[in-house]
């Protein structure tokens, strides 16, 4: 996942996000993104998508709903 430096909204592509900053921050022109990773709280492993982070918690380690840390990389 990709966010905005300047609004921090969330994008699954580059590309997505690249046409973001052209439509919505023009006027800022292109500070680049962000790749957000999503930690397991329990053993630190990351993963692209919260849901790979939630399943993983789940069947590794039984937590039901793990809040995974958002992290910028």
């Amino acid at each position: 996942m990709y966010k905005c430096q300047l609004c921090n909204q969330l994008f699954y592509s580059t590309v997505d996000g690249e046409s973001h900053l052209k439509e919505a921050h023009p006027e800022a022109g292109n500070p680049g993104l962000l790749h957000v990773h999503y930690r397991c709280p329990r053993c630190g492993r990351t993963f692209e998508h919260p849901t790979g982070c939630q399943s993983h918690a789940y069947v590794d380690h039984r937590i039901y709903k793990a809040e995974c840390l958002e992290i910028s990389v």
